[in-house]
């Protein structure tokens, strides 16, 4: 079976059970693929350009790869699989279209984050309460002058000039990039539809 032919959707019976999922990985790689000559009218900043193309040509073949799995596992009857790949490619459309809405500001958050996750990590790690695996915690305190240096670099991506520290710094926290959730960037996208279908399947 050819997933990228139109018969395969014409008359599929996997396609026809599963279609909002199948529809909406379609839509996200059309999207993704139309990026690849639209990223320069994102930004009138030149020095973002050369992010920006990264982040896509990253993406872009990843979710291509993901999409063609989806179509694969679905049709060897191995749903429940397909949608948690669904979901991963659903990120990756939120990313994209987060970022695009205001790049000067969100690519340089979606950059810096593992350096902003490395100081949480050495947060945690100098709490007494902490479950880390023993070499991991001494793996991570025997970084520390380095964490702390690389994350005052990018401090103020995160940090507003009045806004508490630690509470701001808290909005980030468990893989929230942007300082929102998945769900509240679905919404602030309008995508809350599409994001109902990806996550309650």
């Amino acid at each position: 079976m050819n997933y990228q032919s139109n018969e395969f959707y014409a008359d599929n019976a996997v396609y026809l059970q599963f279609q909002k999922l199948f529809d909406l990985c379609k839509s996200v790689f059309e999207f993704s693929n139309g990026l690849q000559d639209e990223v320069e009218r994102w930004t009138r900043d030149e020095s973002l350009l050369g992010d920006l193309r990264d982040l896509v040509s990253r993406i872009y073949p990843s979710s291509l790869k993901t999409f063609r799995s989806i179509l694969y596992l679905c049709n060897e009857g191995h749903a429940e699989d397909a949608v948690s790949l669904a979901r991963g490619v659903f990120e990756n459309y939120l990313t994209l279209k987060y970022i695009r809405q205001n790049p000067e500001d969100r690519i340089y958050k979606f950059k810096n984050y593992p350096v902003l996750e490395a100081k949480f990590m050495l947060d945690d790690a100098k709490t007494q309460d902490n479950r880390m695996l023993p070499w991991l915690r001494k793996m991570i305190l025997e970084a520390e002058e380095r964490i702390l240096k690389n994350y005052k670099k990018v401090e103020d991506l995160y940090v507003g000039a009045r806004e508490d520290k630690q509470k701001a710094l808290n909005r980030f926290r468990y893989g929230k990039w942007a300082g929102n959730s998945i769900a509240g960037m679905a919404k602030e996208l309008c995508l809350k539809g599409e994001y109902d279908v990806i996550f309650r399947l």
